[in-house]
């Protein structure tokens, strides 16, 4: 079974997506009230592992005045009587320093959210699902005194009968 080496393929997919997205890079990388209106990112995979995450990394409150967005995968279920296939659960940790939560057409981490849902809730997207990505959950959370956020989660459904 290959499953979890097939994790790594997915999250090359997601990276993929989240660098696509101008408007989504531009809220996480400009500290400004007005990111939107701050030039393109020429290079938005510069945000990896700066930025944006493949794994659940808390900000350091000390040196980061920032937006941070992290993904990783929360756990895998199988389908109700073990049918060889199972949902995943896709997390995106949603952190942004509390100076930089407003900006000038509401709130970052709101805006943030709906980037990430726009990318991935109810699409078909190859080398993740196997049947349109939906979301599963949104809550608040407190990364630390000068970090809020949301937790976002959506569950991809995959096939467990690999190599069979």
């Amino acid at each position: 079974m290959a499953y979890f080496q097939e994790l790594n393929t997915a999250t090359n997919v997601i990276l993929d997506r989240i660098f696509s997205s101008q408007d989504l890079c531009k809220l996480l990388y400009y500290n400004s009230p007005n990111p939107l209106s701050q030039a393109n990112i020429s290079d938005t995979s510069s945000l990896l592992m700066n930025n944006v995450y493949p794994l659940p990394k808390m900000p350091d409150a000390e040196k980061d005045k920032k937006g941070i967005l992290n993904m990783y995968f929360y756990s895998a279920k199988p389908f109700s009587r073990n049918s060889g296939f199972k949902h995943t659960y896709l997390c995106f940790d949603i952190m942004c320093h509390l100076d930089i939560w407003m900006i000038n057409t509401g709130v970052r981490p709101y805006s943030i959210s709906n980037e990430i849902d726009v990318l991935f809730n109810d699409q078909y997207i190859k080398d993740l699902s196997l049947r349109n990505v939906y979301w599963n959950e949104w809550s608040v959370k407190n990364y630390s005194d000068y970090y809020s956020g949301y937790h976002l989660v959506y569950a991809l459904s995959q096939d467990n009968n690999l190599g069979c």
